[in-house]
Parts: C-alpha cells; sequence; structure tokens
C-alpha cells in the first residue's frame, strides 16, 4: 500500500502563483481551526488543535510560503473559523494573537537552528526539533497567560500550564509527521514489497492495535501507555514517514478518546492540573516514537550513503568491480537455456600518455567521460562497471554473436566521436579497445572474464580501437597451431602501463 502526495518542488512564481500559494495555506490553517472548534471538550477548550502546528510545519518546510500575505491571510482565516463557530470577537483576537505568537516563535527558533537539522541526517537534529516545539509551545504558554485570565478567568500560572501543554502536543502530533513526509518526498508506503518485511510490519499494527484495545478495556492512570512498546516496534517496521503518520494517528486517538470518555484513565479532566498532565503525557509517547523514527530515519541515511559507496566506483559513480562482478554472475544465471548475453572488458588506449602529458585531473574526466558514455548506452538489465583505472567492463544481454559484435562496434564508435571538453584548451579525442565474449547460462563467469580479456589485450596488440571476440581469438590460435604443427596454446602480451 502506498500513499503520494506530491509537492511541487519549486515555489510558484509569476503572476498570481505566490497569492495563490498563500491562499491555499490559510485554507490550510482553516480547515486546522475547524478541526479544533469541533473538539472542544475540556474547559471549553479544543482537544486537538491542528491548525498553528501546520502552520509552522508549512513555514519552516516550505520556505517560499513565508511572506507577509501568508501571514495577513493566515489570521484572517483565523477570524474567521472563532466568527463561524460565533466566538466574541475580543476573545478572538486575545486567543489567536497568542497562536500566532506561538508560530512565530517556533519559526525563530526554526531559524537560530542548524540549517540541516529538518534534514535529520544526525539524531542530535531530532533533539533539535523537540526544542524547537518546546520554544514554541513556551510562546504559547506565555499568550495563554494573557488570554486566560482575560477570556477564561484563570489565573497566569494555570494559564501557561495550560497553553503550553496544549500546544506542545499539537505540535507533536503534527510537526514529526510533516518531517518525515517531506524527507519522503511526499511518499508514503506503509508496506513494504518484500513479504518477509510485510509480515513483520502487518504484526507490528495488529500488536498496536491490540494494545490500543486493551488500554480502552482496562483503562486507569498508565492505559496511554499499552501501546507504546507498539509504536516504538512501528517506528523500527516502517519508514519514518508511515511510523510517524501512524503514531500521529493513534495519539490523535488518545486525544479525543479521553475527554469523551471512550478510554477511560480514571481521573478527572476539568481541572487545569489534569488536562495539562494528560496532554503532556501524549506528548511524550509522540517525542519517543519521534526519536525511534529520527534515529531510524539517520540510520537509513547513513546505510544507504555505506552501501552505495560500497557498490559504486568513487569518480564515476558507476558500479564497481565487485558490484559488477556479483550482478554479472546474478544476469549469466538468470539466463534461460537458448539465451545469450555479450562481455566486453573495456580499456581506454595510451591512457598513460594522457595522464603523463595533460595531467591526472584531466585523466579523471577522460574516465568519468568515457564512464558517462557507456553507461548511457547500458539498458535497463544490462550490467556496466570500472574494474579499476582505465578498465570498464560491460554485459549486454540478450544479445546474439552478430547483435553482439555490433554493440561492440557501436561502443567503440560512441567513444571515437566523443568530445571531451576541457577548461581551457583544446577538446580531448580519445578510443577505446574491446575484447567480447559470447556468454550462456552454463559458462563460468571466471572463464568468461578471462577469455574476454584475453581477447582484449589482443585487440590492444593488433592496432587498438577495435574489437576483438574471443571465438575470433580461439580460431586463430588454432590456425597459429597448425601452421607450426603444435598444440601450444595462445599466450598473450603483457600490456604496458599506458594500456
Amino acid at each position: 500500500m502506498e500513499l503520494v502526495v506530491r509537492m511541487a518542488d519549486k515555489p510558484v512564481s509569476g503572476g498570481r502563483g505566490p497569492i495563490v500559494e498563500s491562499l491555499i495555506v490559510a485554507a490550510v490553517v482553516l480547515l486546522g481551526c475547524e478541526i479544533g472548534i469541533h473538539s472542544r471538550v475540556l474547559l471549553d477548550l479544543a482537544s486537538i488543535w491542528p491548525a498553528n502546528a501546520m502552520l509552522l510545519a508549512i513555514l519552516i518546510l516550505r520556505p517560499s510560503a513565508n511572506r507577509p500575505a501568508t501571514w495577513v491571510l493566515s489570521a484572517a482565516a483565523y477570524l474567521l473559523a472563532d466568527m463561524l463557530a460565533g466566538t466574541d470577537f475580543g476573545a478572538s483576537l486575545l486567543l489567536n494573537g497568542g497562536n500566532l505568537l506561538a508560530v512565530a516563535a517556533g519559526l525563530l527558533a526554526a531559524r537560530l537552528a542548524p540549517a540541516d537539522t529538518f534534514a535529520l541526517e544526525h539524531p542530535v537534529k531530532v533533539a533539535y526539533v523537540v526544542l524547537i516545539m518546546g520554544f514554541a509551545a513556551t510562546a504559547g504558554g506565555v499568550g495563554g497567560m494573557v488570554v486566560g485570565p482575560l477570556a477564561f478567568g484563570l489565573g497566569p500560572s494555570e494559564s501557561f500550564v495550560l497553553w503550553g501543554s496544549s500546544e506542545y502536543v499539537n505540535l507533536a502530533l503534527i510537526l514529526p509527521a510533516a518531517t518525515m513526509l517531506t524527507l519522503s518526498r511526499g511518499s508514503v508506503r506503509l508496506f513494504s514489497k518484500r513479504p518477509e518485511i510485510a509480515l513483520r510490519q502487518a504484526w507490528a499494527l495488529t500488536f498496536l492495535a491490540a494494545s490500543v484495545l486493551c488500554a480502552s478495556l482496562l483503562g486507569g492512570p498508565g492505559a496511554m501507555a499499552l501501546p507504546l512498546p507498539a509504536l516504538i516496534w512501528c517506528a523500527v517496521q516502517f519508514r519514518p514517514a508511515a511510523s510517524s503518520l501512524i503514531a500521529a494517528i493513534c495519539c490523535t486517538w488518545f486525544l479525543i478518546a479521553v475527554p469523551y470518555g471512550w478510554l477511560p484513565i480514571g481521573y478527572d479532566l476539568e481541572g487545569v492540573a489534569n488536562a495539562s498532565s494528560f496532554r503532556v503525557g501524549v506528548a511524550m509517547i509522540l517525542v519517543a516514537q519521534f526519536a525511534v523514527a529520527g534515529v531510524n530515519a539517520a540510520w537509513r541515511n547513513a546505510n544507504s550513503a555505506l552501501r552505495y559507496a560500497a557498490d559504486h566506483d568513487g569518480l564515476t559513480g558507476i558500479s564497481n568491480r565487485s558490484r559488477f562482478i556479483r550482478k554479472t554472475g546474478e544476469r549469466l544465471l538468470a539466463l534461460g537455456p537458448d539465451q545469450t548475453a555479450c562481455l566486453l572488458m573495456i580499456d581506454i588506449d595510451r591512457f598513460k600518455a594522457i595522464n603523463d602529458d595533460l595531467g591526472h585531473p584531466v585523466g579523471d574526466l577522460v574516465i568519468t567521460s568515457v564512464a558517462r558514455a557507456l553507461a548511457a548506452e547500458a539498458r535497463e538489465n544490462d550490467v556496466v562497471g570500472r574494474l579499476g583505472g582505465e578498465e570498464f567492463a560491460m554485459l549486454l544481454l540478450d544479445l546474439g554473436p552478430t547483435e553482439a559484435h555490433t554493440a561492440a562496434e557501436r561502443m567503440c564508435r560512441i567513444i571515437r566521436e566523443l568530445e571531451i571538453s576541457l577548461p581551457d584548451g583544446d577538446p580531448v579525442h580519445v578510443t577505446i579497445s574491446i575484447g567480447a565474449r559470447l556468454c550462456r547460462q552454463a559458462d563460468s563467469l571466471s572463464d568468461a572474464l578471462s577469455e574476454a580479456d584475453s581477447a582484449l589485450y589482443a585487440a590492444k596488440r593488433t592496432g587498438r580501437d577495435r574489437v576483438v571476440c574471443a571465438s575470433e581469438l580461439v580460431k586463430s590460435q588454432q590456425a597459429a597451431a597448425l601452421a607450426f604443427g603444435s598444440d601450444v596454446a595462445y599466450s598473450p602480451p603483457i600490456r604496458s602501463a599506458g594500456g
């Protein structure tokens, strides 16, 4: 199952584009306000109030939206929501002034944090996000110290605790999930394509559903903690964006079910202290899940980078020797009984002279240009790799003898016609020599590599910029043996370092 949410990579520009973007943000704020207004249970305040967290998440994760028009239209959306709900205009001004103060404080904290905080490339960045949420919640509490006494008759300290805890739980509900969704480029795959992983994910979700059900049936002060192990398991089993959305859905249920009595926790939430404690408890569950998901995201990024470095050549980005041999072996084993593939061993001619005459930076440019040209000719299931130095190899699938020779000749022509532009000076032209060997499923990979390499040596020895097939080499060996009346096998000459 895959949920895909696409967001533009670049801000809308030109004409009314920015205003449209600001209007969309304001519409999101209005939706968040309506959700909050219809969840008012405790102390005539919303059980969840996602509008502030939604606005802050958009302004942080999509900086192009942060413009005066967005702030003005969002403020209008807050007031419109209260007007539709019949809220007194004066109280609405106080409440929404506090809302905007919390958003502005969170945005300021995000600006003061390291620039790559929300990339979550290191586990410590999770702590920065938690601190940003805390700073915004504190500002929300300060705003509550004004709103509470004037609009609800609460004391300043009670107002600070109530508004601060409410702000924090809503931020913890929205901002981590929005961050993970942004990092996944708007695409969330719930279950893995690999059956064994999907099965573990299904068990994790089942455990979570059972934990929530048990919490609802058992009740009591510790009921909300029952699903925490299942949420941690989900954070490990699922991709970070999916696990964060799962946690947000679960804790949204807590925030709605407990005030309505669907999940009895054994104490009255009408008091400020109990209501604030309840919300902080839910927020801590979300923070714990976010910490595990953040570590998981950082581990995935580091693991992907290490796997890429282990499998790819650092200069050219194509497969390195070990990955080429592994993939080639897999492709050959997958061939059908009547299928053939062509193995090409490729070497840049007179490469040592390029390094000596033009310098190693030019040599690196030649290698990368040749690698790019070869990779462009490879089809989806073909394999191309750099074996080391100026030597490359390719495996071209589903080619017969004639097609294989034609493909190898085309590679020579493409490189021959390639113009490698230098920063200063005339373009450099190079040629390649190729040894080709036709492969079948039962062939030994080591023998195929050795015979293709022998054919490559023969191509170098007989003039370069050409293709020699292993079958042609065998025929020439047999002819030479007959001419001399012996069974002496062909022994390729040792190439010089210059190729």
